[in-house]
């Protein structure tokens, strides 16, 4: 009689456990939850679909927008795990547990309290650039594979801050417009690591080497909106390697030897949308 009234118990647990997935609402919950602990300034959350799992909320086809419209990051699907004693406390469910399947790679984050801001620690790898929304860089279009680190802290009536690092493979540089005639460029390897301070996002240590060029520089992004208005300042030592082309070669005024040898700056000013070259 007793091992018939444990398998009732784990007959009606079961039933239980599929009806509370069934009819719980999941999706109403998790917007709920993110209306009320998103960080301020932080991006509109747009989600198709949430179901409710043993080890947190699935989210699939997952979209942050910015204000303007725009799309920052794009995720197949994310699991998120609030914390259980979060919700009983205050009903925002921090710290939060997320991974996520974004721009062919993986990410993952956690969200917490830390005094008055709201801190996120991100990592990331194996992310395909080309699988992202389109990345702008000094005229042109990158696409490779990145991996990197990023603390942010958003704090109530201040801008949001933080600093990481962003570490490429196997990228390439396609020139667009003006630089369209320059074709393609690649790197072996290329970093960068960033700081973010009162609407300035701060490139230091910007370190590139491929076949074609290297270089190295820092540069200085104002934050605005719309993004593309944003005022840019990059400057950058490029040196062209054995394997550059005579246009580049020309247009950076240096000689073609099979070393590679020779330098000249370039300053990338203007705005994201509308950048300005110019060779010193």
């Amino acid at each position: 009689m007793t091992r018939v009234h444990a398998l009732a118990g784990g007959v009606a647990a079961a039933v239980f456990t599929v009806s509370l997935a069934l009819l719980f609402p999941t999706e109403l919950v998790a917007r709920r939850l993110l209306a009320r602990a998103a960080p301020p300034e932080w991006p509109v959350v747009i989600f198709r679909g949430a179901a409710l799992r043993p080890r947190g909320l699935w989210l699939t086809d997952v979209t942050l927008r910015r204000p303007d419209g725009t799309t920052v990051v794009h995720a197949d699907s994310v699991r998120w795990t609030p914390s259980l004693s979060g919700l009983l406390r205050d009903g925002r469910g921090l710290p939060w547990r997320i991974a996520a399947e974004v721009c062919g790679g993986i990410g993952e984050a956690t969200v917490a309290m830390d005094g008055a801001a709201v801190a996120v620690a991100l990592t990331w790898h194996d992310a395909d650039l080309a699988a992202c929304p389109p990345l702008a860089v000094a005229g042109g279009a990158l696409a490779g594979r990145a991996r990197g680190a990023a603390r942010l802290e958003f704090t109530p009536r201040a801008p949001p801050s933080g600093s990481g690092r962003v570490d490429l493979e196997g990228a390439t540089w396609r020139g667009e417009g003006p630089l369209a005639a320059i074709g393609s460029l690649h790197a072996a390897t290329a970093s960068v690591g960033w700081r973010l301070r009162e609407g300035r996002l701060m490139f230091e240590a910007l370190d590139l080497h491929g076949p074609e060029v290297s270089a190295s520089g820092s540069g200085e992004l104002r934050l605005t909106e719309p993004l593309g208005a944003s005022d840019l300042v990059l400057r950058l030592a490029l040196a062209p390697e054995a394997e550059a082309p005579p246009l580049l070669r020309l247009f950076l005024g240096v000689p073609a030897t099979p070393s590679g040898t020779g330098s000249r700056l370039l300053t990338v000013a203007g705005t994201l949308a509308h950048p300005q070259l110019l060779l010193q």
